[in-house]
C-alpha cells in the first residue's frame, strides 16, 4: 500500500494549548488500540506555533519558513536556506502567480474604473434628460399658466359684456314698465 498523507497547513492554532507546530494523525479504533494503516496519516502544521532558528536545515523547516514568511520573501534575493533546486523551482512558480495575480489586480482596476466611469457618464446623462424635462414641464406650466390667464381674460371680458347686456335689458324693461304705466 503506498503512503497516503493529507497535509494542513494552518495560519491559526487548531489545538491552542498543545505548543507544538507539527502533530500527526493516524486512523484507528481507540477501543480495540488498532491502527487502520501505518501509511495513512494527517499531518496538521499550526504555523503560529513553529518558531524560526538561526539555521534552517530540514525540508520541513524549509517549507514551513516559506508558509509563514513567503509574503516577504524577495524572489530575486532569497536567503541562502531557499538556495534548493526545489526551492527555486517553487520560487519560480509563485513569482508566476503572484505576476498572474498583479495583472489579475491591474484588469480588475482598470475594468472597475471603466464601469465606474461609465456608471458616471450614465448618471449625467439621466441628470440631462431630467433637467431637460424639467425644463419643457415648466415651459409648459408657464405656457398652461397664460393660456389661463388669457381664459380668464376673456371669461372677465365676456361677463362684462353680460352685465353690461343685462343693465341694458334691465334699463330697457324699465323703460317699459314706464311707457305702460303713462298710458294707464
Amino acid at each position: 500500500m503506498r503512503p497516503h498523507s493529507h497535509i494542513w497547513i494552518l495560519g491559526g492554532s487548531l489545538f491552542p494549548k498543545i505548543k507544538k507546530c507539527h502533530l500527526e494523525f493516524k486512523f484507528s479504533d481507540r477501543v480495540e488500540n488498532l491502527v487502520l494503516s501505518e501509511q495513512a496519516a494527517i499531518h496538521v502544521f499550526q504555523l503560529p506555533k513553529w518558531k524560526k532558528s538561526d539555521k534552517i536545515l530540514s525540508e520541513k523547516d524549509r517549507w514551513l519558513c516559506l508558509f509563514k514568511e513567503g509574503k516577504k520573501l524577495d524572489f530575486n534575493d532569497p536567503p541562502k536556506y531557499f538556495q534548493t533546486k526545489e526551492m527555486r523551482q517553487v520560487m519560480k512558480v509563485l513569482k508566476r502567480f503572484t505576476e498572474r495575480e498583479r495583472d489579475a489586480l491591474m484588469y480588475q482596476h482598470r475594468l472597475h474604473q471603466m464601469t465606474k466611469e461609465q456608471t458616471l457618464v450614465n448618471m449625467a446623462k439621466k441628470a440631462k434628460q431630467a433637467f431637460k424635462e424639467r425644463d419643457e414641464a415648466f415651459i409648459a406650466l408657464h405656457a398652461k399658466d397664460i393660456v389661463l390667464q388669457e381664459a380668464l381674460k376673456v371669461k372677465d371680458d365676456a361677463l362684462k359684456v353680460k352685465d353690461d347686456t343685462l343693465k341694458e335689458k334691465e334699463k330697457e324693461i324699465e323703460r317699459l314698465k314706464q311707457m305702460l304705466k303713462s298710458e294707464k
